[in-house]
């Protein structure tokens, strides 16, 4: 066989006449090597430079962010849309999407765009840190060189701290009745209804309650008899009060007053002072006295939830203590206040 015909037949794109083998096996190499590839097309890489915000807002309002994208990569990108969210840590999962997205400019290889807008916290937004999330190109639009590194979060936090506006409510019911043999008084029979009225608004564990029309009665007895070697002496005591309940801003001075012990206003403290007038009728042997005085009956008591709802929460008392987290002279305490929340 002709050894031209080889070389011509085995390497079909080396044509050309061969007088050796050796030619005919360099030319099928040559043939058989691929061509080396082609370099990937460049692309642009955003990412998320920096995030700035409002240090603190209420939910509702709005706040200011202030989104710095970057294009790392080597060519422009066209204009882009950046998404945020409230993050508790400064990771993805489980945020709170917000609604506005920022338009950012076209930016060129190596270069910078800052973006400024507001954006409203949504109504009911829990208290607490949040961490802003920004993503740049969020709908994925440009090809990038790198897709997992557009977002980062802001390096300060966002503190949420809802205002509380509403009411409270209810009838309280205080009850003392009883005997003794050594106390100051050989029996009782006291009684009082305190209905309570009250606005409350305010930051998050700094509400103010006030008092609106609150009321009370009181009224009761108490009597004493000791028998001496000679005669007799006797004491009975009339107590009565009724009437609005002072509230003038000052903890010291108001007939009531108010505060949440829970953060999450399951519990709930109540002072309630009662001004009464009292009559103190003495015989000391066959000897008879009428002194009047004025005193404040006083009353810190501690109420716990019992029912909740969207808007409201229902407490009943759970402890209750006198002046100066001292003993109570009530036996029981009882009824429902309701918290209802208007805003």
């Amino acid at each position: 066989m002709n050894r031209t015909k080889i070389a011509t037949v085995r390497g079909g794109l080396c044509p050309g006449p061969s007088t050796a083998l050796v030619s005919a096996a360099a030319c099928l190499a040559s043939v058989l090597v691929p061509a080396a590839s082609a370099a990937p097309a460049p692309r642009a890489d955003l990412t998320v430079a920096s995030v700035r915000v409002t240090p603190s807002a209420k939910p509702g309002e709005s706040i200011a962010i202030a989104v710095t994208v970057k294009n790392a990569g080597r060519v422009p990108t066209a204009p882009t849309k950046t998404t945020f969210a409230l993050s508790k840590d400064t990771a993805l999962g489980g945020d709170l999407k917000l609604s506005e997205r920022a338009t950012t400019r076209a930016v060129r290889p190596g270069k910078k765009r800052v973006t400024k807008l507001t954006v409203v916290l949504p109504d009911g937004t829990p208290d607490g840190s949040y961490y802003v999330l920004a993503c740049a190109d969020a709908s994925r639009k440009v090809r990038e060189s790198k897709e997992k590194n557009n977002c980062r979060a802001s390096a300060a936090a966002v503190e949420v701290i809802s205002v509380f506006e509403g009411t409270l409510s209810g009838t309280l019911t205080f009850s003392d009745v009883g005997e003794s043999a050594t106390g100051m008084w050989d029996s009782w029979n006291r009684s009082a209804t305190a209905t309570i009225n009250m606005s409350v608004s305010g930051p998050h564990m700094g509400e103010v309650f006030a008092s609106t029309g609150s009321s009370y009665t009181l009224s009761g007895t108490r009597d004493d008899v000791n028998q001496g070697p000679s005669c007799t002496y006797e004491r009975h005591r009339t107590e009565r009060g009724s009437g609005t309940l002072l509230y003038t801003g000052s903890a010291v001075n108001d007939d009531l007053y108010g505060k949440f012990t829970k953060t999450d206003l399951s519990g709930l403290s109540l002072g309630v002072a009662m001004p009464y007038g009292a009559e103190l009728q003495e015989n000391l042997c066959g000897e008879s006295k009428t002194t009047s005085a004025r005193s404040r009956d006083a009353s810190d008591i501690k109420l716990a939830e019992v029912s909740r709802t969207a808007t409201t929460i229902t407490y009943r008392p759970v402890e209750w203590f006198g002046l100066l987290s001292g003993t109570s002279e009530w036996d029981s305490v009882t009824g429902d206040v309701v918290l209802t929340r208007t805003n």
